[in-house]
């Protein structure tokens, strides 16, 4: 079979999104679409999509320096910004995972004197990760007079 001839195409495309400055670190969501023109000038648009872009979790912990005696109770409390929510929460002391703290609050009652340092580790729905602040914690046992 012959051939008659060989179609060359160029095509030529640009992105909307109805803001030109999207760069992957705005959070929000974007709707967008492509516009292809080809060399004869034929026009399609594409689908559109919508993009949601989340920003790294954060979280922070208070109070962060803390005295007390030992039987006694500290509360703390964190704040979380970014990611996808729902979240989950890890507490810690000295490292090792406290069980059953795993709410956004948490209430320390030492049994012993020493030093502690108490951090949260949050994950959002998307499994991204980030730990607070260290809380620094001295905790003495009870004088007697």
């Amino acid at each position: 079979m012959p051939i008659i001839g060989i179609i060359q195409t160029v095509l030529q495309y640009q992105r909307h999104n109805h803001n030109p400055g999207i760069q992957s670190n705005f959070t929000g969501t974007y709707n967008i679409y492509l516009n292809v023109t080809d060399n004869l000038n034929y026009r399609v648009q594409s689908n559109a999509v919508t993009l949601n872009i989340y920003s790294q979790p954060t979280v922070t912990i208070n109070p962060v320096l803390v005295s007390m005696t030992v039987g006694n109770t500290q509360q703390f409390t964190s704040n979380v910004a970014g990611g996808l929510i729902p979240y989950t929460y890890q507490w810690y002391i000295n490292n090792t995972a406290v069980t059953g703290a795993r709410n956004p609050n948490w209430t320390f009652t030492p049994t012993a004197n020493g030093n502690y340092q108490i951090y949260l580790s949050v994950s959002d729905s998307l499994g991204e990760h980030a730990q607070s602040n260290i809380a620094n914690v001295n905790v003495s046992s009870v004088t007697l007079c």
